[in-house]
């Protein structure tokens, strides 16, 4: 099995999910919201996991949230978090993980471009948060941009250059394991 799903592949997919229910919850409150760590769990899976990784990782990180466990920002979880002002990320993280792995991918050895491809990816989760935070705030377009995303471009460019650097260090240390014998 080659290229199938295999238990490394999935010990490692779980492994980063859990690793996203640990740092996920954990964030800094500056309004309707918060700084999180979710999306630097996203961006380093991209380096770890790659394309199909890293949206299973987050998948399994996503429904787990949805059915309740306290695994979202601010350690909350359920439907209702979805459904409030916070949702449109919890759906756009989809496809910044998708996009940030496939940046990573593609360009493998040029750590300031997969940084900056990680980092332009995270724009689509910020078009998700604007549109629902509009939609279910009953604000502009224009007070959504300034809470949604002004807050967090500095910080997210930052957390976009920790993965860039850590990213391959994780990998190439999960490369060294081994089931039978552990790692090295």
């Amino acid at each position: 099995m080659k290229n199938g799903l295999n238990t490394k592949k999935m010990t490692t997919y779980a492994l980063m999910s859990a690793v996203m229910c640990i740092l996920g919850p954990m964030s800094v409150p500056i309004g309707p919201m918060p700084i999180s760590l979710t999306n630097l769990v996203i961006f380093l899976c991209a380096y770890v996991v790659g394309v199909s990784g890293t949206f299973w990782s987050y998948t399994i990180y996503f429904l787990l949230g949805i059915a309740g466990l306290p695994v979202f920002s601010g350690f909350t979880g359920g439907l209702g978090k979805l459904l409030g002002p916070t949702g449109g990320n919890l759906i756009g993280f989809f496809f910044t993980g998708v996009l940030s792995a496939l940046a990573v991918k593609h360009f493998k050895g040029h750590r300031f471009i997969q940084a900056a491809g990680i980092y332009i990816s995270g724009f689509i989760t910020y078009a998700f948060s604007v549109l629902w935070f509009a939609f279910s705030q009953e604000v502009s377009l224009k007070e959504a941009f300034a809470v949604c995303v002004m807050p967090f471009m500095a910080i997210d460019l930052v957390k976009a250059v920790i993965a860039s650097y850590l990213g391959p260090i994780i990998a190439a240390g999960l490369k060294t394991c081994d089931l039978k014998d552990g790692c090295q």
